[in-house]
């Protein structure tokens, strides 16, 4: 049998999970990976997720800290080189890094304070670009790993 076959009623079964999750996340964005991790981020810290139009930040906590949240899903092999998404803005307090495994599992949630994220920003080539910080191993030491405080979740 041709594998195309099989890839379509998978290709259907993605879409369709794809869309329920975005409804049941309240429609804000259709990066369904990172929607999901400021949810989760959210409810762990019992803060407020702000609309998508804020691009300073994600989450406002209830001492008027404000929050940033970047989620990368890393591949089998993830050697400490994989890029978060673009920083448009670093009007935020802290930065959280949620990674997640390949199967969807919870690898590991960081903490860092936004001056400190500021300083593993990679040069761009061209003025106006975004930032861009690759998780590397001196980044991911840096941070503080508080994956603990998401142990509730079973995720």
């Amino acid at each position: 049998m041709n594998k195309i076959h099989v890839l379509i009623p998978l290709w259907k079964a993605i879409v369709q999970i794809t869309h329920l999750m975005y409804n049941i996340l309240g429609g804000r964005t259709h990066n369904i990976l990172g929607e999901f991790a400021e949810h989760i981020v959210a409810d762990a810290l019992k803060g407020k997720l702000q609309p998508p139009s804020n691009k300073a930040f994600d989450i406002l906590l209830s001492d008027g800290k404000t929050v940033q949240v970047k989620a990368r899903k890393l591949s089998g092999k993830y050697r400490y080189s994989e890029t978060l998404s673009d920083f448009h803005s670093w009007n935020f307090d802290i930065l959280i890094v949620v990674l997640f495994n390949d199967d969807g599992t919870l690898k590991q949630v960081l903490q860092m304070d936004s001056k400190l994220a500021r300083t593993f920003i990679h040069p761009r080539k061209k003025s106006g670009q975004a930032d861009i910080i690759t998780l590397s191993k001196k980044f991911v030491n840096a941070a503080n790993d508080i994956t603990s405080c998401f142990s509730a979740y079973k995720i």
